[in-house]
């Protein structure tokens, strides 16, 4: 099964990029390229800010936003939330 994360990773280097060159286009830290290319989502910011890198690098190697945004929703690991009983 195809994930976001290889999605990311085949189309990086099918262009030939690095994550410092990736950084450099995206504006994005290459230490966030490479955590969701590993899929290590503890060390990445809340989902929306990682929603928001996604897009921008599937845009960046011509990929489907739409698309990309959808195979990270399936993903992303879902937080366990809090809750209290007594609010």
């Amino acid at each position: 099964m195809i994930t976001v994360s290889r999605l990311l990773r085949q189309a990086r280097r099918a262009q030939g990029l690095t994550y410092e060159k990736l950084a450099r286009k995206t504006r994005i830290k290459s230490v966030f390229l490479e955590a969701i290319e590993h899929e290590q989502w503890h060390n990445l910011p809340e989902y929306p800010v990682v929603l928001g890198f996604v897009r921008n690098i599937g845009a960046t190697l011509d990929l489907d936003e739409d698309k990309v945004a959808a195979f990270l929703r399936r993903d992303y690991p879902q937080k366990k939330l809090a809750v209290n009983p007594k609010p």
